[in-house]
């Protein structure tokens, strides 16, 4: 009889461990899976992702009628936020952050630095008033407005800015009279390839909403897009945004 109950208590004790290490896995593979798929359905969404790569010149000065100008090489990003159909309840975008820029391959020449759209009538301005270095923020508010100090983004979606440029690429001197291209061709003069300033950026989007949940994902990025150094202007739209995976912050 001892032995029997014995016996029962060795069944019940191995189904104890089945069952904690069952319940175990199951937690580990939804953990695995939300870290690989993320949020299934969110209220809002990137649905457009795109790149405009490019070069311009920056004059420094001018003498006897020569001209002396810094190279850059911009990349202007633009990324729609919409309103998922899916998603049956009501809410709204009290801000979104684009932050925690990093560079994960770096090319051999130029130095990156970000900057927000200009308050003036061209969509960027290269100087130091619009550099951004902690990070982008857009408030959300009834509509975009991206020219305002204080930028922000219409509550239930809208088109957001910002562009990545690499300086230091060296100093192009030239007449007066001499017709200069201001594109990716610049390049070329300073002896400068395609792949000499390919970088390869990272960064954090977070969605937060008025409802109080809160979004992230990061962002990968290889730049400059296309081959600017012949080609002049590249764009890339078409961006697979499927790879996104938004999580709950």
């Amino acid at each position: 009889m001892m032995e029997l109950n014995s016996n029962k208590i060795n069944t019940k004790k191995y189904l104890f461990v089945l069952l904690f290490v069952l319940a175990l896995s199951i937690v580990a593979f939804i953990i695995i899976k939300y870290n690989v798929e993320g949020e299934k359905n969110i209220p809002f969404s990137i649905t457009k992702l795109m790149i405009i790569s490019s070069a311009e010149t920056e004059e420094l000065e001018s003498n006897d009628n020569l001209y002396q100008a810094n190279i850059i090489q911009k990349n202007d990003i633009y990324l729609a936020v919409e309103k998922n159909e899916n998603y049956k309840k009501q809410d709204a975008i009290k801000k979104i952050i684009l932050n925690n820029f990093n560079v994960i391959k770096e090319g051999k020449n130029g130095k990156l630095k970000i900057y927000r759209t200009a308050m003036e009538e061209q969509a960027f301005n290269y100087n130091e008033n619009y550099e951004i270095k902690d990070g982008i923020e857009f408030v959300g508010d009834l509509k975009t407005n991206l020219k305002a100090e204080k930028m922000t983004v219409a509550n239930q979606g809208g088109l957001l800015e910002f562009s990545i440029v690499l300086n230091d690429l060296g100093k192009l001197t030239y007449g007066e009279n001499e017709n200069i291209s201001s594109d990716g061709t610049l390049l070329k003069k300073l002896n400068l390839a395609t792949e000499d300033i390919k970088k390869d950026i990272s960064f954090d989007m977070i969605i937060e909403l008025a409802s109080g949940k809160t979004f992230k994902t990061t962002i990968n990025l290889e730049l400059p897009v296309g081959d600017i150094t012949e080609e002049g202007v590249c764009t890339n739209e078409n961006i697979d945004l499927n790879k996104l995976v938004f999580k709950r912050i």
